[in-house]
């Protein structure tokens, strides 16, 4: 919820860039599909237990494809959130971390490990925002505008760029940079980050 709230706050900014994710979704193996005689035909017993049956075996077909996709998008999330840790954050050999995992640190301390390792940190919750400065324009009182959402997802390189000139000012990491813009702006609108 914290992450959610400091997007929504840094989302009033201009500007961000839109993070998509792209995949395929395996289809159900659960043909055929059970196709319901003719009324006529329905009032023999024996056809409306067998459709019955052929119903049921489609409905726990599906129901079990369902659970399968849920499972694998609960395994999806549990690989991504805290990719990087204490085990392995002085392993990595890279200039920057920035993807599409959301809390890709395990603890918000690992930003200030990254940041003495020399290795840039763009906040997951700021590059991400894209989908949800979408769902906020959605309810904004004048409707939504696909112009404006550009606009405004546009706006996240600039706000990227306050929170590395906070850091840089202020001697702190990035995601403290990210927290202490966050926390301006919520008050600004009379919130506090808790």
């Amino acid at each position: 919820m914290k992450h959610l709230l400091i997007a929504a706050a840094l989302a009033a900014a201009p500007g961000w860039a839109l993070a998509q994710a792209s995949g395929e979704v395996p289809k159900h193996k659960c043909e055929p599909k059970p196709e319901m005689p003719g009324r006529v035909m329905m009032q023999d017993e024996s056809v409306r237990k067998r459709f019955q049956a052929d119903v049921d075996k489609y409905k726990n077909c599906i129901s079990a494809y369902v659970e399968e996709r849920r499972a694998v998008i609960k395994e999806n999330e549990k690989a991504a959130n805290g990719a990087i840790d204490e085990y392995n954050v002085s392993r990595l050999r890279c200039a920057i971390v920035c993807g599409s995992a959301n809390n890709q640190l395990a603890y918000d301390g690992l930003g200030e490990d990254l940041a003495g390792q020399g290795i840039l940190y763009a906040p997951d919750f700021i590059v991400n925002a894209g989908g949800l400065i979408n769902v906020a324009t959605e309810l904004d009182p004048e409707g939504y505008d696909p112009a404006r959402v550009r606009g405004r997802v546009l706006g996240i390189e600039e706000t990227m760029r306050a929170i590395y000139d906070e850091a840089d000012a202020s001697g702190v990491p990035p995601l403290a940079g990210a927290y202490s813009l966050a926390r301006r702006r919520l008050a600004a609108a009379g919130m506090e980050l808790h």
